[in-house]
């Protein structure tokens, strides 16, 4: 899939989607399967006769390009151009035939990356679900521990104190 510049690829590998740059990165497979499905299910809204030049549909140099290769290893190319409506002009590479596609395609190419990404999510970190906690600051460990179930009553190594202020950053 190729969008205003930038390309990004992906290939089905043993029923898994995978970003060929870098095979590491672990794809929302969901989010991956619905782009490909509406790919796949793409069908004209209108085709045009008699269209015009390709300019007058932005299609000379398109703003999105998808290319695909089926399970039977038929390629293919899909040039996707100016609006319509709510609509995209698109022709197949090759083609002088234009059609109208529905948007929800181009929808679906308007992302980067780490909108594809499955991240994993941490615990939810509160002072309320906290027993103890260990700051180790210039090699020096102090423990913080909370000694009142309900209230902030903590000490940091026996003598009464404050849980620090703590930002986490990933």
């Amino acid at each position: 899939m190729k969008a205003a510049g930038s390309k990004m690829s992906f290939t089905k590998e043993n029923g898994e989607w995978v970003y060929d740059e870098d095979d590491g990165v672990r794809l929302n497979q969901s989010t991956i399967k619905s782009t490909a499905k509406e790919i796949t299910g793409l069908t004209a809204v209108r085709k045009l006769s008699d269209p015009d030049e390709k300019s007058d549909y932005g299609l000379d140099s398109p703003d999105y390009t998808v290319t695909y290769t089926a399970k039977d290893g038929t390629k293919g190319t899909i040039q996707i151009g100016n609006a319509a409506g709510d609509n995209y002009y698109a022709m197949i590479e090759d083609s002088d035939t234009v059609y109208t596609i529905s948007g929800t395609l181009v929808s679906d190419l308007v992302f980067d990356l780490s909108s594809l990404t499955e991240n994993d999510t941490l615990p939810s970190i509160s002072s309320g679900n906290l027993k103890k906690v260990e700051v180790t600051q210039n090699g020096k460990t102090t423990t913080y521990k909370k000694k009142r179930k309900n209230g902030p009553n903590w000490q940091a190594d026996g003598e009464p104190s404050h849980l620090p202020s703590v930002q986490i950053i990933m």
